[in-house]
């Protein structure tokens, strides 16, 4: 099987520092549902692409979440349903309090930030 020349070249953190900065490039709105249903759909498609290991920082976040936010038993499904009812069901304000726990599990666990977000091939100020 060929690979192909973007396959080596993902960036998680990079990519997520990119939704983060311009949601409805990638959402069509600023939105934790949708942010979620993405990064399902992305999960789907690296495993069936045999590429299982990706969004591995995602992965742990999720765990993380439950256990170090969340704490106890109170019936949760997922760390969206609790983001969302902090948030008083107002999805954009549970995108960015996503972005904000994503944030400090990655530097908490990994001494790491996201980067910067920047577009591909800008060189300089756009005309």
């Amino acid at each position: 099987m060929v690979k192909l020349q973007f396959e080596d070249k993902f960036d998680e953190l990079e990519f997520f520092a990119r939704i983060k900065s311009r949601p409805c490039l990638f959402l069509g709105r600023k939105s934790l549902v949708l942010l979620d249903s993405f990064l399902s759909g992305m999960e789907f498609a690296f495993y069936y692409s045999g590429e299982e290991e990706c969004l591995h920082y995602f992965r742990g976040f999720t765990d993380w979440y439950l256990k170090t936010v969340v704490k106890d038993k109170n019936g949760y499904a997922s760390w969206r349903n609790h983001m969302l009812y902090t948030s008083a069901y107002h999805d954009d304000m549970a995108f960015d309090c996503f972005f904000s726990k994503f944030e400090r599990y990655l530097a908490d666990t990994y001494g790491a930030s996201l980067p910067r977000a920047e577009e591909p091939g800008y060189k300089g100020k756009l005309e």
